[in-house]
C-alpha cells in the first residue's frame, strides 16, 4: 500500500487501495454478503483510505451517501477504538415502514405508476408469448382483462386521493418475507450492536486478534471473555497467558 495521505485519489484508486487491504485477511460469508476482520495494522490503513474517500467527495460533484464517504466503497462494522471479540451472522425480516404523510403521497404516486407499468408489460409479455397460437377473440379478452385491472387500480387510488386525511395510509414492505443477512457483534469493552450486511460492497470488521464467533446457546461469561482478551492463542483451541 503507498503512502495516500495527503493525496486526492480517484474513485477506481480507492477500491483498489481497498482491495490491497483487506487481500488475505479473513473472510465471514453469509448468504451473498462478504465480511473481512482487519487487525491492528489494516485497520489504520483503513482509516487513511476513509480519510481518502472524505477527500474525494469534496473535490468531486458525485452525491455522498447518507452512510458517509466510505459507504460508497464498503462498510465498516465498527468505526472505534475497541476491536470485535466476538460475532454471530443471522438472517433477519428487515422491512420499510414509512408514515410519513408528506412521503406517503410522493410515495403512492410512485407505487402507482409502477403497479400500471407491471400491469401493461404483464398483459405485452402475454400477447408476446402466444402471438403464432391466438386469435381475435383471445386477444380482445386479454386487453379486456388489461382495461379491468387499470380501471380497478385508478379508482382505487382516486379515492385514496379523495379521502387522504381520513384514512390511515402507510408504505410498508413488512409483508414480504425476504430475509436479510445481519450480524451480532461485541466488542472488547463489552458493547453489542446488531447491524445488516451488505451485498454489493465488502463488509469490515476492526477485529481482536482472538476473535471468535459466537454459537447458538452462546453464555456471556465476563471471566472467560477477560481471558480470552489476554490470551495468545498457540494452536487449534489452545490459549495461554503468564500468571
Amino acid at each position: 500500500m503507498k503512502n495516500i495521505e495527503n493525496r486526492v485519489l480517484s474513485e477506481e484508486e480507492i477500491k483498489r487501495e481497498l482491495s490491497f487491504v483487506l487481500d488475505g485477511c479473513k473472510k465471514i460469508i453469509c448468504e451473498n454478503t462478504e465480511t473481512y476482520i482487519v487487525d491492528d495494522v489494516k485497520y489504520i490503513q483503513i482509516k487513511k483510505i476513509y480519510a481518502a474517500a472524505e477527500i474525494f467527495f469534496k473535490n468531486t460533484k458525485i452525491k455522498n451517501n447518507k452512510g458517509g464517504p466510505f459507504y460508497r466503497f464498503g462498510k465498516i462494522l465498527n468505526f472505534s477504538e475497541y476491536p470485535i471479540i466476538a460475532y454471530k451472522t443471522f438472517l433477519k425480516h428487515k422491512y420499510i415502514n414509512i408514515t410519513d404523510p408528506a412521503k406517503v403521497k410522493e410515495q403512492i404516486v410512485r407505487e402507482y405508476a409502477i403497479a400500471k407499468a407491471e400491469i401493461k408489460k404483464k398483459y405485452k409479455d402475454l400477447l408476446e408469448e402466444h402471438k403464432d397460437e391466438i386469435d381475435q377473440d383471445f386477444i380482445d379478452k386479454i386487453n379486456k382483462e388489461e382495461a379491468d385491472k387499470l380501471n380497478e387500480i385508478e379508482s382505487i387510488n382516486t379515492y385514496i386521493e379523495n379521502n387522504f386525511e381520513d384514512l390511515d395510509i402507510r408504505i410498508t414492505t413488512f409483508t414480504e418475507q425476504t430475509m436479510y443477512p445481519h450480524i451480532r457483534l461485541i466488542d472488547v469493552d463489552g458493547k453489542e450492536k446488531i447491524d445488516f450486511l451488505r451485498a454489493e460492497a465488502p463488509n469490515i470488521i476492526y477485529g481482536h486478534r482472538n476473535i471468535f464467533q459466537i454459537q447458538d446457546g452462546y453464555r456471556k461469561d465476563a471471566k472467560h471473555i477477560k481471558f480470552v482478551l489476554e490470551a495468545n492463542n498457540a494452536f487449534g483451541e489452545v490459549y495461554y497467558k503468564e500468571k
